[in-house]
């Protein structure tokens, strides 16, 4: 049978990777994501997607998530994303703009690109939430290999 690969697809592969880096470089964290993010699956290109529900607990102004707990949300995302490229790294800038409130018993997605490695020291990095299809929080961040 020519043309068959017993291969996985690279999105299966990024994604058994992130979860093995994820254990051996996250396990203890004072916040854990892996109690908050679901449905995380990679795209063959290497960009990620998370969900994560908008509970009241994340809750800053009335019936809005704080903008804390998103910029947490969305460092961890990336971090994950790089994991399933097999890099380990820590974030040195974050820069996040918030285009409208993310609301409170609405689930919203995290959606990273792809890592784009700058030089021998650098990975750039670009993500956004959406919650019912519409872009709410954009971030872009550097991080250190370490």
């Amino acid at each position: 049978m020519e043309g068959k690969s017993n291969r996985m697809p690279d999105g299966i592969l990024f994604l058994e990777r992130m979860k093995k880096m994820r254990e051996e470089h996250y396990s203890d964290l004072i916040f854990k994501a892996t109690d908050v993010f679901s449905d995380t699956t990679f795209n063959e290109d290497g960009s990620m997607t998370t969900s994560f529900p908008c509970d009241r607990q994340y809750q800053g102004y009335a019936g809005r998530i704080h903008g804390g707990i998103l910029s947490a949300f969305i460092d961890l995302a990336m971090t994950w994303c790089l994991f399933g490229h097999g890099v380990v790294a820590a974030t040195v800038r974050l820069n996040i703009k918030y285009s409208c409130p993310v609301l409170i018993g609405i689930d919203a997605v995290i959606h990273v690109d792809t890592p784009v490695k700058e030089n021998a020291f650098l990975y750039s990095i670009r993500a956004y939430i959406s919650q019912v299809d519409k872009k709410v929080v954009t971030a872009d961040a550097r991080f250190w290999i370490e």
